[in-house]
């Protein structure tokens, strides 16, 4: 199918879009529920409002996309692309994430809790206000980055790097921590 349009009638017809380019497609308040976008890219497109129920995500590439209003609760997202997304109050409850890229996502006061992370790429991701008790963070690299206002405890951060990153007044009860970089990092209560 040639335009862009098209792609999206199918989709809606047949719930089945997997591989497919809906980049800068407009899907807003679309009922996408059980729908099939496994490896679909949908840089820059809108999905406000969209009904994401029981969809297949797996790697699909959401980079600069609109999810404003998107409940992304107890859903799949391995290995999803949601790079430079505002993610800000997303609701990503008890969803497992392992290896998504969220490199420049803004997740301001983002719920994640419960949220399996593992390996999930965090570079210059905005994580003020988040929470992230109960998380599994093993092996994610938050060097240097500035968790002002995150909750963290009872997570796990099993390999994962803290360089640099102020602990300080945080509770970290429950919270594992084997074989974590903790170099200057401020633990101080």
């Amino acid at each position: 199918f040639r335009n862009i349009d098209d792609r999206i009638s199918i989709l809606t017809l047949t719930g089945s879009c997997s591989f497919c380019n809906l980049k800068q497609g407009n899907l807003s308040d679309k009922d996408l529920t059980g729908a099939d976008l496994r490896y679909t890219t949908l840089i820059e497109a809108n999905l406000s409002n969209v009904n994401l129920n029981g969809a297949n995500l797996h790697n699909a590439n959401f980079s600069r996309a609109n999810l404003n209003g998107v409940d992304l609760s107890d859903k799949d997202l391995t290995g999803i692309n949601l790079s430079e997304v505002n993610l800000t109050k997303t609701n990503f409850t008890g969803s497992i994430m392992r290896y998504v890229n969220l490199s420049k996502a803004n997740l301001f006061k983002a719920n994640m809790h419960h949220v399996n992370l593992t390996d999930a790429n965090l570079d210059e991701a905005n994580l003020i206000g988040a929470n992230l008790a109960g998380a599994n963070l093993n092996g994610v690299d938050f060097s240097y980055m500035n968790l002002t206002d995150v909750d963290i405890y009872n997570a796990s951060f099993v390999g994962a790097n803290l360089k640099g990153v102020d602990l300080s007044n945080k509770d970290l009860s429950g919270s594992n921590f084997s074989g974590v970089d903790l170099s200057n990092t401020n633990l101080t209560r």
